[in-house]
């Protein structure tokens, strides 16, 4: 998934010969428990995004790729956190 990730602009999700997802990958990847429940998995950057979330930092839950979450995480690590 991570080159997904960064090679795509759109992704076709399919599951039992249907459309789930036809969207930007910002947007797919960011429904990871319906991706979850149809076997795939998402970016490991897009896991760390939701984590930091999940604990407090707010950042774009539309990051999937390791430098806009480089860059995202030094900008909250200057400002002093959430």
């Amino acid at each position: 998934m991570e080159e997904i990730a960064i090679v795509a602009d759109k992704v076709l999700v399919m599951d039992k010969g249907h459309a789930v997802f036809l969207d930007n990958t910002e947007n797919v990847f960011q429904n990871s428990e319906k991706l979850k429940s149809m076997g795939l998995d998402v970016p490991r950057t897009a896991k760390i995004i939701s984590l930091l979330n999940k604990n407090g930092y707010n950042i774009d839950k539309s990051i999937i790729t390791p430098p806009k979450a480089q860059n995202s995480i030094l900008k909250l690590l200057k400002t002093g956190g959430a």
